[in-house]
């Protein structure tokens, strides 16, 4: 992959709060080339984290997701009641139908100006939704 335009990155989208959504809405790149990088707590339910990566796809040349907590967590009124691992594998397959990047892809490497720079989304220290004796009150 390669790239003219620029490399972006954003963080705790928290699509679920009406502002945050408009603020998604509002992003738009400054070249056709443009990347970008979403660092994680896009949504709190795998609806929200499709909305909010689908709409930044139509702007987007290439859309790059690195989990966050709350996209990982399973809240107890989530209509898809997936934990750890299986919620992580329905989040990556979602990412890969939309044809965005995920720690499971090969790092892409991004080549605008002051490139080349291989980016790498890990998924890394995040342990305690896989635990099952944990329970959010969210």
């Amino acid at each position: 992959m390669s790239s003219d335009g620029a490399l972006f990155a954003i963080s705790d989208l928290h699509v679920e709060h009406r502002e945050n959504r408009s603020v998604v809405e509002g992003l738009r790149p400054e070249a056709e080339a443009d990347w970008l990088i979403v660092c994680g707590d896009v949504a709190d339910t795998p609806t929200g984290i499709e909305w909010a990566l689908g709409s930044l796809c139509e702007c987007f040349a290439t859309v790059i997701w690195v989990p966050g907590n709350h996209d990982l967590l399973t809240h107890k009124d989530d209509t898809l009641q997936l934990r750890g691992v299986q919620r992580y594998e329905h989040l990556v397959a979602l990412c890969g139908r939309m044809g965005v990047i995920t720690p499971e892809d090969p790092f892409p490497v991004w080549n605008g100006e002051g490139g080349p720079v291989r980016i790498a989304p890990l998924f890394l220290l995040y342990d305690y939704s896989f635990a099952a004796s944990i329970t959010f009150r969210c």
